[in-house]
């Protein structure tokens, strides 16, 4: 169960545990024909944040292609070989999108930075795609850019464009960049987010997305949570943290700590480590602890501090 406690006999000030940047992404490696409308996974991790699958709604029920999301059944209203936007007589539908929440665990609150991704499309595929969220429920496009690439580019309002209709579909296009600012700080629930795509040649037309990477910055918050218990637990000179715990690792820190104890709500030990009356920040593993609600116990000289503790697995 224990397997492995590390000491740091280290004067650490500011534990850095805060606000933690964090970088993800989703790369789909398991979509096939077979998988239905939901991306099997498996799905990026970030201490603090859960990230769901992406889902494919209001279009075919099936992949059009492995190893990336790729749908069919798209809004059409482009015009074969035509690159002039003016002509196109198609627009956004908000019944077909791509779709994934980030859920906020409690505790916790989420600065969303960016989401960038690459795009393909078939010969006969959407040319105008765009990103919302959930957060004025879906009105308005979300900030774009396209970087350097000049074959994409943004029209009005924060509208992806495919430039051309030659552009070659059996590569993905690069620098498709979302930047909400700051209308994405101090999320404490989820949000959730739409990739909608329209101007299709034919309904027949694909359009697929690809390593969508995800910036951002999680902070762990001081007040007490919805189940009754604080990410940074401290009474006299005794810390604890985080909490809840989505990682391998749990902290104690203190001076003379004697004995630490972890048990389930039946009074069922399962595990005790006597640390030999060590001083600093102690790590101690928790890989194999189940998800679930659990009580620490740290001795220090004649204090004992008994704590909650929630263990968040992903999977």
């Amino acid at each position: 169960m224990l397997k492995n406690i590390l000491l740091k006999c280290l004067t650490i000030i500011g534990f850095g545990l805060s606000a933690q940047a964090f970088q993800v992404t989703y790369g789909f490696p398991n979509v096939d024909p077979t998988t239905g409308v939901s991306d099997p996974g498996p799905y990026p991790t970030a201490n603090g944040i859960q990230l769901g699958a992406f889902t494919a709604n209001g279009v075919s029920s099936a992949p059009s292609a492995s190893g990336r999301f790729s749908f069919t059944n798209w809004p059409s209203g482009a015009l074969n070989s035509d690159d002039n936007f003016g002509n196109f007589t198609g627009a956004l539908s908000p019944m077909s999108f791509y779709r994934f929440t980030i859920h906020v665990f409690n505790g916790y609150t989420l600065n969303l930075n960016s989401i960038e991704f690459s795009v393909r499309r078939s010969g006969t595929g959407p040319r105008n795609y765009s990103v919302r969220c959930n957060k004025d429920n879906f009105s308005n496009n979300l900030s774009v850019s396209t970087g350097t690439n000049t074959k994409l580019s943004v029209i009005p309002t924060d509208v992806f464009f495919w430039n051309y209709d030659s552009i070659s579909t059996s590569n993905d296009q690069y620098g498709n960049i979302v930047s909400p600012g700051t209308s994405l700080h101090q999320i404490s629930d989820s949000v959730t987010f739409h990739f909608y795509a329209w101007n299709a040649e034919s309904p027949g037309g694909s359009f697929s997305i690809d390593n969508v990477k995800i910036t951002g910055l999680v902070k762990s918050a001081s007040d007490t949570n919805a189940l009754g218990i604080k990410n940074i637990m401290k009474e006299k000179d005794v810390l604890l943290y985080p909490n809840p715990i989505t990682g391998e690792d749990f902290f104690v820190r203190g001076t003379n700590i004697h004995l630490i104890q972890l048990s389930d709500f039946s009074g069922s030990i399962l595990f005790s480590f006597p640390p030999q009356e060590m001083s600093g920040e102690i790590r101690v593993d928790i890989g194999n602890v189940q998800s679930g609600m659990y009580l620490i116990t740290v001795h220090e000289g004649s204090f004992v501090m008994r704590r909650k503790i929630f263990v968040q697995r992903s999977h």
